[in-house]
């Protein structure tokens, strides 16, 4: 590794070995050292690095524990969303790990690189991260290694909405957890990440408690902005068993940490739990009011959602002229996405959202709908085992075809739904 050193910072103030080693050694046995096939003596060593502008400091550098140290403190700040502060942090770090050898350090860095890309919704980068880490063998790593690698995983399968795999790598993580010392913020993230997943697969008590440790660390650490965020789930849980009071004491408590902060993106989010809130009341109106200021808070990916409850709301009001004006807000969303930031899996979900109310309410589209649905829209969601999705389009299939008075059809479908809806329960 010692050799590595030397040789990059040769290279990069273009020199020859002859320039360096003159007066010190042979370029033989500078040819050895930076090959690391010798080590030389102290004071030689000391000479040499003195030639190539080198201190003690950059020895460090090469010290396995202080890359790992620096490794750690750059995924902390990853979690924390320190956009700065990780970027710098990536560029020193890309070039320092070279000088190592080690294949747990080297794991280590793609995990977290994996990780900054969930962040950025870079999937293009992050499936090339992937084809790498795949190289690795766990067999002999470190348990913190293991973890890291469960946490990472849980993590990227929460970014493709692979809830039930991102479960099997969170009771992993969760139990290497149990047998290594970890910082409070690593604990804290875990947390947040199998509370979303409980909330995804119905586990609600699950979530509301690790969502409460997750608040406790962020509260204590005066992690407002996390704090917040994570109360916005809380809340969810809490709405989930229809605990509507306790969610919006929550939401509250999410919006003034959000007001204080001047964090426009939590405040919309606030907005729009509020609305799910009120649609679940049965308060739609109310619903809609909140779910359309949110959505003026918001810009590109982050509105999709919004857009789809809007569309959820007016359909059980049966205002078709609503629905047909948001979908055209929906499509001309992924449009500008298509162009800007690009479409990543989760985008691709409200494509076919917003297909099946074309379909359903433009009366151009109709002549389209049960072809469509049987073709595209319910394979897709079956495709990605979303199972509640694929319930509620086979039964709206089923009343169209029992509309028509098609029954043997319709029961074909109905049957369909229910498969669905049972699957959906477990």
């Amino acid at each position: 590794m010692l050799g590595k050193l030397l040789k990059h910072n040769r290279i990069k103030q273009r020199k020859k070995q002859e320039e360096i080693c003159s007066g010190i050694c042979s370029v033989s046995y500078y040819s050895k050292i930076e090959n690391n096939k010798i080590i030389p003596a102290e004071d030689v060593l000391m000479k040499l690095m003195e030639r190539l502008n080198l201190s003690r400091s950059d020895l460090k550098k090469m010290d396995h524990q202080e890359i790992k140290k620096k490794l750690l403190n750059w995924h902390i700040s990853i979690i924390k969303g320190n956009v700065e502060d990780t970027v710098k942090m990536r560029t020193d770090l890309s070039e320092q790990i070279d000088y190592f050898q080690d294949q747990d350090l080297h794991l280590l860095y793609l995990l977290f690189e994996a990780r900054l890309e969930v962040a950025n919704e870079n999937i293009t980068r992050l499936e090339k991260i992937l084809e790498e880490i795949s190289n690795f063998s766990l067999e002999e790593a470190a348990e913190d290694i293991k973890f890291y690698y469960e946490k990472t995983l849980m993590s990227i399968y929460i970014f493709y909405e692979k809830y039930d795999k991102a479960r099997g790598h969170a009771c992993h993580a969760s139990d290497y957890s149990e047998t290594i010392v970890l910082p409070e913020e690593e604990m804290a993230d875990m947390y947040v990440s199998i509370a979303k997943i409980a909330l995804q697969v119905g586990d609600y008590s699950i979530a509301m408690d690790v969502a409460g440790r997750a608040i406790a660390v962020y509260d204590q650490q005066y992690n407002l902005e996390q704090s917040g965020a994570c109360r916005v789930i809380l809340a969810k849980a809490f709405r989930k068993v229809h605990k509507f009071s306790r969610a919006e004491k929550e939401l509250e408590k999410a919006e003034t940490i959000g007001l204080q902060t001047e964090n426009r993106r939590l405040q919309a989010q606030v907005l729009q739990h509020r609305g799910e809130l009120y649609a679940q009341m049965g308060k739609q109106m109310e619903a809609v009011r909140c779910f359309q200021q949110s959505y003026r808070m918001r810009e590109g990916r982050d509105r999709l959602i919004t857009i789809y409850k809007i569309l959820q709301q007016f359909e059980n009001i049966g205002s078709e002229q609503d629905i047909l004006s948001w979908v055209d807000h929906g499509k001309e969303t992924i449009a500008d996405m298509r162009s800007g930031q690009g479409i990543i899996p989760y985008d691709e979900r409200f494509e076919w959202i917003f297909r099946y109310y074309s379909l359903a309410y433009d009366k151009k589209e109709r002549d389209d709908f049960e072809e469509e649905m049987k073709e595209f829209i319910i394979p897709f969601f079956t495709d990605l085992e979303d199972w509640k999705a694929t319930a509620y389009y086979t039964e709206k299939l089923a009343a169209c075809l029992e509309k028509e008075k098609r029954f043997d059809e319709s029961v074909h479908w109905y049957k369909k739904s229910n498969e669905a809806f049972r699957r959906c329960l477990k």
